[in-house]
């Protein structure tokens, strides 16, 4: 499939939700490499991963879109999407930012994994158990 169709796919089902109070929340299962690093097929596990390998394999696509009557009722939480755009984040996390979204707040609900939360502290995030993501792409946390 190509990007092109694939983008318009995923405009097309946000505009099911143009004209209601809606989030909609995209984003991949995982990464996947098929020749973009190297010859690698598929997720590669290595004791020395490059930041092509990590790139390809470990970064998704993720995209939080709004529609005007949510941004219309709810001001703060469209703010604190834009505030969060540039944060690292891992996917082992989203529920916290649902809770949040949706106004539910059950007790397993942690402001510090909610990247919408002011007092949301990054993980350490690693790949295969050891390797720090982080260190190896040159991020900050």
């Amino acid at each position: 499939m190509t990007i092109q169709l694939y983008t318009m796919i995923i405009l097309k089902n946000f505009d099911i939700f143009r004209n209601r109070n809606a989030v909609v929340v995209y984003f991949s299962d995982h990464g996947e490499d098929i020749y973009d690093s190297g010859e690698y097929r598929g997720r590669v596990i290595t004791d020395s991963p490059n930041k092509n390998i990590l790139h390809y394999q470990y970064e998704i696509p993720f995209v939080v879109w709004v529609s005007n009557k949510f941004t219309l009722n709810n001001p703060q939480k469209v703010k604190d999407i834009e505030m969060s755009v540039e944060k690292p984040f891992m996917t082992d996390n989203i529920c916290h930012m649902f809770f949040n979204l949706t106004n539910l707040k059950p007790t397993v609900y942690n402001p510090k994994r909610d990247i919408l939360s002011t007092q949301y502290i990054s993980p350490r995030r690693l790949t295969n158990g050891t390797t720090d993501y982080d260190k190896i792409m040159k991020y900050n946390n």
